[in-house]
């Protein structure tokens, strides 16, 4: 079995508005989510750049953190706004199976749904090929057909 790897992508703007718990140093992996589930994961921090604010240096930032980690199964947790520009960014990475996923609603409010797409998400980066994927929402997206839409508040298929 290989490691996974969660890098805290992007997606750390100002604490209300990050969708998932902040990783708490010496734990097992993000704060609310089964020890048991990530037991093998070790996070690494690629950028504290808010979704919005990202420009194409901090997806290299995230793309060349990601390049360099030995694992070959990454969940990235990352701002919904500008996912899918850094998933295909993440593209170019050869020989890893890297998943992203985020929240539509932050993890503070209830009904949010980052618990059930990080959830979902561990099991595609330990179960799909080599390639970047989207998990949101129960589906996996390959992030050049997929969008948000902003106005329904969704991921869907371009």
């Amino acid at each position: 079995a290989s490691a996974t790897c969660i890098p805290r992508a992007l997606n750390e703007p100002e604490p209300e508005h990050a969708p998932f718990p902040p990783v708490v140093a010496g734990a097992a992996g993000p704060v609310g989510l089964p020890a048991r589930a990530i037991a093998r994961a070790r996070a690494c921090r690629a950028s504290r750049r808010a979704a919005r604010g990202a420009s194409g240096v901090h997806r290299e930032l995230v793309r060349a953190t990601i390049a360099a980690q030995p694992a070959r199964h990454v969940l990235v947790t990352h701002g919904t706004d500008s996912m899918v520009q850094t998933g295909m960014v993440l593209r170019t990475i050869p020989e890893k199976t890297i998943v992203m996923t985020g929240a539509l609603s932050p993890a503070r409010f209830r009904g949010s749904d980052a618990e059930f797409n990080i959830g979902c998400a561990i099991g595609a980066v330990q179960s799909l090929p080599h390639g970047v994927y989207i998990a949101m929402n129960g589906l996996i997206w390959d992030p050049a057909k997929v969008r948000k839409n902003v106005a329904a508040n969704r991921f869907e298929a371009t």
